[in-house]
């Protein structure tokens, strides 16, 4: 199934077309996924929505580069109108058409435009992303290690409970909220540890233990990136909030069952809250922190109080594994092409309409022609056919009588073919400015 988009691309090149059916493809499969995880992952586990957020961010870079490089299409043969069914077209038009108002540079330019801005709009997302990132790496350049020896040992025991490898335990007077900074570094803000009781440490360790757990350090990052280079797609914004929101409450239902205390996470949650708002941090947080965004955070204090979150079950992750399969197969068939309209008869105008009807005399000529020919290879096949070697094979009699009769139905067949274009050409000619004029321009 190809869901081809028409557009005149007049004789622009093909790399300009192939690139925006590429990107329209990418926010139709992008829309698929993120209503499939909106839709699918209500009553699930938040660790399964954040599975599905993720694949919703990630699965259409995916599916729809396996859609471009498909090399399976059709394309509709040259006809006289354009059929509203006809809509199965996967083919690029690069040949040149003929522009009714002589625009066709023009448009050629303007595609070639567009191209750039999108571009140009693509780098102003990743310059916006590294300025954040370099205003991340400027507040942890001070960081240094935590040698407390109760922080150290309920991060040891945590993370020996997790299975987890060696885990580095900073601090930074820069930053308001603990954040998890590569693969395995938990930096915690200045003065945390000796605000908090035990209970809440413990909570505040394991929640970031659960960022470490689930390589949140590496996601964060890529999801921005994606987020930044593909910033014009408005679902995507969308999706990536879901993303880090759904992986703030995984963190704290993996919290919750390790240390049993959602109050002491929620306490601790306010705590780290109320420093947050004192302190600025960069627009787009590139990285996993505990409280960046004052707007969830109601939402998490509340469901820890009262206790309204569900429980982790192994059939949540079957369903999210099953709704990305089923999600995956369904987009991998959806494509939108942009083809040559001039293929259809729509956009762009037939080359009969401005060179008027087809020129009957010179097909007469090109006719008579032939047929002379015909005639003359006919009179040397007779001749030849009672050439005493012809009957036998490989002899230079019979060499000649067979190229004579290959030429004689090559001749036959350019008949036939001229005959057929005149008359295809003749009923265009009639039939194609009505099409022409009725169809959207």
């Amino acid at each position: 199934m190809a869901l081809s988009l028409l557009v005149s691309l007049a004789s622009d090149p093909a790399a300009i077309a192939a690139w925006l059916s590429w990107l329209a493809t990418y926010f139709v499969h992008a829309l698929v996924w993120a209503a499939a995880a909106a839709l699918l992952g209500r009553s699930v586990s938040s660790a399964a929505k954040h599975f599905l957020w993720k694949v919703a961010l990630f699965g259409p870079l995916l599916t729809a580069a396996m859609v471009a490089m498909a090399p399976v299409g059709f394309e509709r043969a040259v006809g006289p109108r354009w059929a509203p069914h006809e809509l199965v077209v996967s083919s690029i038009g690069t040949e040149p058409s003929v522009d009714v108002d002589g625009r066709r540079d023009e448009r050629r330019s303007a595609y070639r435009g567009a191209g750039v801005c999108l571009v140009a709009i693509s780098l102003l997302g990743v310059i916006r992303l590294a300025g954040s990132a370099f205003q991340v790496a400027r507040m942890l350049r001070g960081r240094r290690r935590v040698r407390e020896a109760r922080s150290l040992a309920r991060l040891s025991r945590l993370q020996k409970r997790m299975g987890l490898g060696p885990i580095e335990l900073t601090e930074s007077p820069h930053i308001a909220s603990p954040m998890v900074v590569g693969r395995g570094e938990i930096c915690l803000p200045s003065g945390i540890l000796d605000e908090l009781s035990e209970t809440e440490l413990d909570a505040v360790l394991a929640h970031e233990l659960a960022h470490v757990e689930r390589r949140d350090g590496l996601w964060f990052p890529l999801a921005s990136l994606v987020n930044a280079v593909l910033w014009m797609q408005p679902i995507n914004h969308w999706v990536a909030e879901r993303l880090r929101h759904t992986a703030e409450l995984a963190c704290d239902d993996r919290a919750v069952e390790l240390t049993g205390e959602p109050l002491a996470l929620s306490h601790a949650l306010v705590r780290v809250a109320t420093a947050n708002a004192l302190r600025p941090h960069p627009s787009r947080w590139p990285l996993p922190g505990m409280a960046n965004s004052a707007r969830a955070l109601r939402v998490r204090v509340q469901r820890l109080a009262d206790g309204s979150f569900v429980a982790p079950q192994s059939w949540h992750r079957a369903r999210a594994v099953a709704v990305v399969s089923v999600v995956a197969t369904v987009t991998t068939c959806i494509g939108v092409q942009f083809a040559g309209a001039q293929e259809l008869g729509i956009a762009s105008a037939p080359s009969h309409v401005s060179d008027g009807p087809p020129d009957a005399a010179a097909a007469s000529i090109r006719m008579a022609e032939l047929i002379r020919r015909e005639r003359d290879i006919e009179a040397q096949i007779a001749i030849a056919r009672h050439a005493p070697s012809v009957e036998r094979e490989g002899s230079e009699a019979a060499v000649h009588l067979l190229e004579l009769e290959q030429d004689l139905s090559h001749v036959r067949a350019t008949e036939v073919w001229i005959e057929t274009r005149f008359t295809d050409a003749w009923a265009t000619w009639g039939d194609r400015p009505r099409a022409y004029a009725e169809s959207p321009r």
